[in-house]
């Protein structure tokens, strides 16, 4: 949190420049500016509505949550790695169970979260705040305060960062 560089990503699971953004952007960002502690990053996971299952998956990620931070990024990693196999399904629930057993959760609690959609208001709070900040399509992104929609390249988004002071 007292990184220099603060940057506020609205993504969703359905969408696919999140997930290649998630799977072959962020982990060289992370290691480049997270870990180093120049950038504090915050992933919101919204539903924009367009695209098939998306709100069942930001549950199950916001479900697996529920059983450790560690559980949440990992579920966030699987979603957008099967997004092709769930965004093609009428029922998508066997598939996020599926998963949510892959990454070690407790079945029961997973499922019982998803039942009782205890993730429900906080979802609707992370897709009201994006509304209200202008947000139209994902990902978008606040860096410092300043929008960044769409996924930019790894090497664009390198460089937008390095023009931010570190110190």
């Amino acid at each position: 949190p007292d990184a220099p560089i603060h940057i506020i990503e609205f993504s969703d699971f359905g969408c696919p420049y999140c997930a290649r953004f998630a799977l072959e952007s962020y982990p060289a960002l992370h290691e480049e500016f997270v870990e180093t502690g120049k950038v504090y990053w915050q992933f919101i996971p919204i539903t924009i509505g367009s695209f098939p299952n998306g709100d069942e998956a930001a549950r199950s990620a916001e479900c697996a949550g529920e059983q450790g931070e560690h559980h949440f990024w990992a579920m966030q990693r699987r979603l957008y790695a099967e997004q092709g196999r769930w965004r093609g399904t009428g029922e998508a629930g066997p598939i996020f169970r599926s998963l949510a057993v892959e990454i070690g959760l407790d079945a029961s609690r997973f499922a019982s979260c998803m039942q009782e959609d205890r993730p429900g208001e906080r979802m609707w709070a992370h897709n009201y705040v994006a509304s209200q900040l202008g947000v139209r399509g994902t990902p978008s992104f606040l860096v410092n305060g300043m929008p960044v929609e769409g996924a930019p390249p790894l090497d664009r988004f390198r460089e937008f960062l390095r023009q931010f002071p570190t110190q």
